[in-house]
């Protein structure tokens, strides 16, 4: 559980970075820019359930590509190769929870009896 939660952090925060600020004078405007409308809710922050409905999207790199000007696309594939392992071993995590769950309500029911 503890890896797969780290694995959707991880993409996550990968979704988000910028590249450090450099360049010319104007590349460190845009980038300001970007920053100050993604601040204002203008640009999304790429965040768990968006990149689970990108994976749904036929053009998922551009998806992610739109939200995050500054994403390159051997990332958005590394992002997109990392996303579904993880988001399953969690779903089965989950889903063995929710049996043992039930075993302990059965077992508690039948002491009972």
């Amino acid at each position: 559980r503890t890896l797969a939660l780290a694995t959707l952090d991880k993409v996550v925060t990968s979704a988000n970075e910028l590249p450090p600020v450099g360049g010319s004078p104007a590349a460190r405007s845009e980038r300001v820019q970007f920053e100050l409308r993604r601040a204002a809710r203008q640009y999304a922050t790429l965040s768990l359930p968006l990149l689970t409905r990108v994976l749904l999207s036929r053009t998922a790199s551009a998806d992610l590509a739109a939200a995050n000007f500054y994403i390159t696309e051997q990332r958005c594939n590394g992002l997109l190769d990392a996303l579904p392992p993880a988001l399953l071993r969690l779903n089965r995590v989950a889903h063995a929870r929710r049996a043992v769950a039930a075993l302990r309500r059965l077992r508690d029911l039948l002491e009972k009896a």
